[in-house]
């Protein structure tokens, strides 16, 4: 609704708008905002106020329109190919043990390059697979069942490689064989439920998930994070945006050890105990191996913090996470526990305390890469450039020389990861 000057009004209209969606964006951005939604409702003839009620109840004009204002659509084919790599090894190692992927999961699909480069990624070694794609915006699903893309659809490939994708003019159509293995799906990541369709059945064995969460508050980001693990089969991968992935692995879920930090896996479920031997006489084998044992030594302070560290990763897995505070609270000389102390700050939104964390890491390694990389991370949660900057130029400075596969902490990160963040960091600090 304007005001009585003519300028629309800001902050109730523009957060109840942002709510409908989930976004978060810098203060910077509200006034544009603002100003593109007040244009959006006059050329539609009605206030702001109805604009956004139309769209809660899901009018297709009203919500495709606030929808289109709100969210981003940029991607391409194969974009961050690594990913893509990584894929393709898991998909040949599942064919030839006689498992191969059947179904996979695009959200927050935007235009559709990325189910449909899944497609192309997995056909090899799946030929029966079926993608999902997933996207808040009616139109951009639109665009994914059209299935027709221009060369800014390829940066990274040839599209004339692709035995699926056939000239017409001067864009590239899918061919119905591939499209007929997309399936599209309407889902609003803020509201509704996060659940493949029934005729996915209840879980999928792959999720790409990247470059979504970006745009999310931290609440929201766990709450889209937790359901997608629960939509993982067994053996199953979730892959997040390299600046997404949670401090703490999903609960049921393990950070994938030969990969960048972002990808994820559901283990196999432990086989069934072999029957005939009763729980009291396992525990009655236990005691006696126990009671035969010699008393063991004191332990040192290091063994004491291996432990602690030990203690406080399973309660935080278990969902724990201020339990396993506790635990690690006495260790403030332990570069380990402060790293794994500083992460578990972020999982709870306390981006305060996780930086004070990662800076008192520095005192102890100063060369750690870990705490350059997430104090980089702070800084851009922040808005400060030139914070930005000088961490970025020391993380850069580290990894410099050192091979993509080199391992640069405890949880798996390699030097390959690193640089697709620093990457990510230079674009934004200093755009083309």
């Amino acid at each position: 609704m304007a005001s009585p000057t003519g300028a629309p009004s800001a902050t109730p209209w523009v957060e109840e708008a942002l709510a409908l969606v989930g976004r978060k964006i810098q203060d910077s951005s509200r006034g544009p905002l603002r100003d593109s939604l007040h244009g959006m409702a006059s050329s539609l003839g009605v206030s702001e106020p109805e604009l956004l009620e139309r769209a809660k109840a899901r009018d297709p004009s009203a919500y495709g329109t606030l929808i289109s204002a709100l969210t981003v659509t940029e991607t391409y084919f194969f974009r961050h190919p690594e990913h893509f790599e990584l894929l393709e090894r898991e998909a040949l190692a599942r064919r030839n043990a006689g498992t191969p992927f059947q179904t996979a999961w695009s959200v927050g699909c935007a235009t559709g390059e990325e189910p449909y480069s899944l497609a192309l990624a997995l056909l090899p070694f799946a030929p029966r697979v079926r993608v999902l794609a997933s996207d808040v915006s009616p139109k951009a699903l639109l665009a994914v069942r059209r299935g027709l893309y221009g060369s800014s659809s390829f940066r990274h490939v040839k599209a004339s490689s692709f035995a699926h994708l056939r000239p017409r003019g001067e864009e590239y159509e899918v061919a119905p064989a591939l499209r007929d293995r997309v399936v599209t799906h309407e889902v609003n990541l803020a509201h509704d439920s996060i659940l493949p369709p029934a005729a996915f059945g209840p879980r999928v064995d792959v999720i790409f998930c990247r470059n979504v969460l970006l745009y999310f508050a931290p609440p929201l980001v766990q709450r889209v994070v937790h359901a997608l693990a629960t939509c993982l089969n067994e053996g199953g991968l979730l892959i997040l945006g390299a600046l997404e992935a949670p401090a703490v692995p999903p609960p049921g879920l393990d950070r994938l050890a030969e990969s960048s930090a972002s990808v994820f896996r559901r283990p196999p479920a432990l086989r069934t105990p072999v029957p005939g031997l009763p729980p009291r006489s396992l525990n009655a084998t236990a005691m006696l191996l126990n009671a035969s044992r010699p008393a063991l030594p004191r332990r040192t302070p290091q063994a004491l913090a291996v432990s602690a560290r030990e203690d406080a990763r399973h309660r935080a897995d278990a969902g724990d996470l201020r339990g396993a505070l506790i635990v690690l609270k006495p260790y403030t000389e332990d570069p380990h526990a402060l790293a794994l102390a500083a992460a578990i700050h972020e999982e709870l939104d306390e981006p305060r305390e996780a930086e004070l964390a990662w800076r008192r890491l520095l005192l102890h390694d100063p060369r750690s890469v870990t705490a350059h990389l997430h104090l980089a991370l702070c800084a851009r949660r922040k808005g400060e450039p030139q914070e930005i900057e000088r961490w970025r130029s020391g993380l850069s400075r580290l990894v410099e020389g050192r091979s993509d596969s080199e391992q640069v902490d405890a949880s798996g990160m390699r030097v390959a990861y690193v640089r697709t963040v620093l990457a990510t960091l230079h674009a934004e600090v200093c755009p083309l």
